[in-house]
């Protein structure tokens, strides 16, 4: 259970750093939704994964960095991809960029929590 919190934690706080920078690249410089969500997504998602890999699932050094780094990108990969086609959705049906990465947000938050737990840190307890 503690480790659900700390995901949640560190979720809630990279959804933060996401939203804020999209504030700040969509609707302070008034960058297109796309170049927006991109720069936002990839900011976030390294601190994601630091905070994750440390704090979340106290991975430590293994020798296995690179398979973990490769997963990672993978995994990111996938999630942007949803994530840039919700928040296109929403922000063509009018719904705008913020709900559309709000709803991209807890999807994928619920999908990648699986992914770390079972398959990228698995048995780095």
């Amino acid at each position: 259970m503690y480790k659900v919190i700390l995901y949640l934690l560190s979720s809630g706080l990279t959804g933060l750093i996401y939203l804020g920078l999209l504030y700040l690249f969509n609707d302070i410089l008034q960058w297109h939704h796309i170049i927006s969500v991109t720069l936002s997504y990839g900011s976030a998602m390294a601190f994601y994964f630091l905070t994750n890999k440390i704090a979340v699932f106290q991975h430590r050094k293994t020798g296995s960095e690179k398979r973990e780094v490769l997963q990672f990108i993978i995994l990111v990969t996938i999630n942007y991809l949803l994530t840039l086609g919700m928040v296109s959705a929403v922000e063509a049906l009018k719904g705008g960029v913020y709900l559309g990465s709000v709803i991209a947000g807890v999807v994928t938050v619920t999908l990648t929590f699986f992914v770390f737990d079972r398959i990228l840190f698995k048995g780095h307890k």
